[in-house]
């Protein structure tokens, strides 16, 4: 879910540093060069065990399901294979109906319909950008041999600070900032980013002649149908495949129309995906 803000960046022109002379930094870069040296040595042994981990995960499931029997729902097979289902049993099926609504409390926001809601929090927050330039100098060096040989230096150094304020979707440190107290971020995340599923999910299967609900199976010959109430747990991570949709809160929820632009060049800008809401 996603409000947009029309709100335009405040900009803010911090410090200038000038550093007169040569910019001699050999310790920094020493010390970056070992610390990128460990991080390469360190970084693919841990990402190696973490892409085994979820081989193994992957392969255990793969493991079972092939070892189970898979209840079909749809078509002729469902009216016999669904008359006794044992709690666990793998089952597969094409729904023609969805019933669900997915709302998150604490904005007042209920979707019919959604299976997932994701709410993005955005927060107004500082960000330091610092630009360093420096002329270019030359030297004559001396070696032990008596040689001497020109060579060119970074120096008279200028380095700026510049702050711009805006929404970010994550909370920036302002503590190692060099004007940390004019430029104050606060830390505290009231309402942070989180995804809310419908608890009360079910799916109608046009064949059949069960209800499933909470994973308990119960006879009805009249019906026609299969009724399957999902567990939230399976939709926590979205479903698969599907990007999300933006949603934008409108008069009367009616889609706003296209520009001219969007029309004339309808064959090269893509389809929107936003669902509007009054």
């Amino acid at each position: 879910m996603a409000r947009s803000m029309n709100t335009m960046p405040t900009a803010r022109k911090g410090r200038t540093y000038y550093k007169p002379g040569a910019n001699d930094q050999r310790g920094l870069s020493g010390f970056c060069s070992v610390f990128m040296m460990i991080v390469l040595l360190v970084a693919p042994p841990l990402l190696l065990i973490g892409s085994e981990r979820g081989r193994h995960t992957r392969y255990l499931a793969l493991s079972d399901a092939f070892d189970s029997d898979i209840i079909e729902l749809n078509g002729e097979s469902a009216k016999k294979d669904t008359a006794n289902i044992e709690p666990g049993s793998l089952v597969h099926g094409t729904s023609t109906f969805i019933d669900t609504a997915s709302s998150d409390d604490a904005m007042g926001v209920q979707l019919p319909g959604a299976l997932t809601l994701k709410r993005n929090a955005e927060y107004c927050q500082w960000q330091e950008f610092v630009s360093n330039r420096c002329e270019k100098c030359t030297r004559v060096v001396k070696a032990k041999d008596g040689s001497t040989k020109e060579e060119s230096y970074s120096c008279n150094c200028v380095k700026e600070y510049n702050y711009v304020k805006a929404w970010r979707s994550h909370r920036i440190n302002s503590l190692m900032f060099d004007q940390p107290g004019a430029h104050h971020n606060p830390q505290r995340d009231p309402m942070p980013s989180r995804t809310f599923v419908g608890d009360e999910t079910k799916l109608m299967f046009p064949e059949g002649t069960v209800d499933i609900v909470d994973d308990m199976a119960h006879h009805h010959s009249n019906k026609g149908r299969i009724e399957a109430k999902l567990d939230s747990t399976m939709l926590s991570n979205g479903v698969r495949g599907q990007p999300y949709r933006r949603v934008e809160f409108v008069p009367n929820g009616t889609a706003p129309p296209p520009s001219f632009f969007s029309n004339l060049f309808s064959w090269f800008v893509p389809t929107r995906r936003t669902r509007y809401e009054p």
